[in-house]
């Protein structure tokens, strides 16, 4: 039977060095951090500029709108307090989350493996996750360490070597990491809900109805704890019905929830291509499914692991059927790959004899062979875009071009036409307008935003417009074209920037490639 082992001196060094590995492998593997120049990626600079206008007074739906989870911009309001006109300060943040990662992986290790073991599952659960964190900062990066957290504290549970006391920790644990994923996408807590039902239902099995009401009790008090400041926020802003409609009602027309034939095929398809390009680390996921429902030196009771299996294919499928099938939701799921590690770990552990300690030499060979192996389209530590440190010419880019035009003029506003490319970051500018980017969903299915931005532009009030397109109602008579950049993701795409007529003779055509 599994236990949380004892913290020594020993295990607070392992943790100090988790902790550097966290923010230095983050270096190289964000381009929101100082090594890179700008990361162009939109989601991060959407996140970003509603959290700079949260605290510059501005409330998310209700002045600003997305339809994510409040807490995502709360976290990247906290990245802008540390750095209000880059996402170094998200750097800083997404490092302490990615330590949470290694910290709970090594955690989990620890309940089955000796010390060294844990340490290089830690070391390669980070080169896994890096595999799929594309450009950084994403809203399921942010959830990847609440979902960990949790299934350590579930592990932990299902062992059967706990108190009341333990337990009562462990279910106030569940309900701030169900909060915490709540507040950010909440169709990721379907996680949580088979395991729960599988506790409750097994002390209904074994007569301890007094549990039941104190383990509601505490994770109610988790998920209270974290949830009720921002009802309080939205209450006292006046943003209730705001944050319904942007949260609940229109993610229901942005999200594809039919499921037919096609989607079954489409589902299936997509596990065969997951499990063809990305052959080492998505089998992982899927042995580590497996494991745990076969094998019960993990957990015990069947009720449990029938409950994990559920929730994997609750929280799958969401992600396997998405729309644009982006791969950094894949995130959320690799927790499972830390069973297989451990499965394997305790394999080499019975059948290879070695001497401790073991760490310096094997701990780098297995962290950096897994970073050039564990995803085919990996480019290595590096990513491929320009290093600001060691930059010596073409050091520019687009959006800082953009920004420079746009800082000429007293309190400019802005709007982009499409998704936020950056330009609020880059120019520092907290945005004027409710729809301040266009996000990706069809013109058909919600007009309201096209409409309020055609409105914008006919009326001449936004001083600077972002747009890919250059034919827009009212866009020709009302404003004129005077830079434009090529996106380094996509060369043939160009962006443009137009300004208002009458202010047009101050500035200076200053057109990047």
């Amino acid at each position: 039977m599994a236990k949380s082992p004892e913290i020594n001196k020993e295990d607070s060094y392992i943790y100090i060095f988790l902790l550097l590995f966290a923010f230095i492998t983050c270096y190289f593997n964000t381009l929101n951090s100082p090594l890179y120049f700008f990361n162009e990626w939109c989601d991060p600079h959407i996140y970003f500029s509603i959290g700079k206008g949260i605290f510059n007074g501005k409330v998310p739906y209700k002045d600003l709108f997305d339809h994510k989870g409040p807490l995502i911009y709360f976290i990247y309001g906290i990245g802008y307090l540390i750095s209000n006109a880059s996402l170094a300060g998200i750097y800083i943040l997404q490092s302490c989350f990615w330590f949470v990662n290694l910290l709970f992986a090594y955690k989990i290790a620890r309940l089955f493996l000796d010390k060294p073991y844990s340490f290089i599952i830690a070391l390669l659960y980070s080169v896994l996750l890096h595999t799929r964190s594309e450009s950084g900062g994403s809203a399921d990066e942010f959830i990847a360490p609440a979902i960990t957290v949790s299934f350590y504290y579930f592990l932990l549970y299902f062992q059967e070597g706990l108190d009341q006391k333990g337990s009562k920790k462990i279910m106030l644990i569940q309900g701030l990491t169900f909060a915490f994923t709540f507040l950010i996408k909440f169709s990721v807590c379907l996680f949580w809900i088979p395991p729960m039902i599988a506790i409750l239902y097994q002390l209904i099995v074994e007569k301890k109805y007094p549990l039941i009401i104190l383990y509601i009790k505490y994770f109610t008090l988790g998920f209270a704890a974290l949830f009720l400041p921002f009802l309080i926020y939205f209450i006292i802003n006046g943003a209730i019905s705001d944050s319904i409609y942007a949260y609940f009602t229109f993610n229901s027309m942005y999200a594809d929830t039919t499921f037919n034939v096609d989607v079954v095929l489409n589902i299936i398809a997509r596990f065969y291509r997951m499990i063809k390009w990305y052959y080492i680390a998505f089998p992982l996921i899927i042995l580590g499914v497996a494991i745990l429902l076969l094998d019960n030196k993990y957990i015990k009771k069947w009720s449990y692991r029938i409950a994990i299996l559920i929730s994997f294919i609750l929280i799958y499928l969401p992600v396997a059927n998405s729309r644009d099938h982006h791969l950094y939701g894949y995130m959320i799921l690799y927790f499972f790959a830390i069973v297989s590690l451990v499965y394997i770990f305790s394999l080499l552990n019975k059948y290879v004899k070695r001497e401790k300690p073991i760490y310096t030499y094997l701990v780098y060979i297995c962290a950096f062979i897994g970073i050039l192996i564990f995803d085919i389209d990996y480019k290595g530590l590096f990513k491929s875009e320009p290093h600001a440190p060691f930059c010596k010419e073409n050091c520019s880019f687009g959006q800082k071009n953009f920004a420079d035009i746009i800082n000429q003029e007293d309190n400019p506003t802005l709007l982009d036409l499409g998704l936020d490319k950056g330009i609020y970051t880059a120019a520092n500018i907290v945005p004027s307008y409710l729809y301040f980017f266009h996000p990706a969903i069809r013109e058909e299915k919600y007009p309201s935003i096209r409409k309020y931005q055609f409105k914008l532009v006919e009326n001449s009030d936004p001083m600077f417009i972002v747009s890919a397109l250059k034919e827009f109602p009212y866009l020709e008579a009302n404003y004129d074209l005077i830079s434009s950049y090529k996106e380094k993701e996509y060369p043939h795409a160009e962006i443009y920037l137009f300004k208002r007529k009458n202010h047009i003779n101050e500035t200076v055509n200053t057109t990047s490639e």
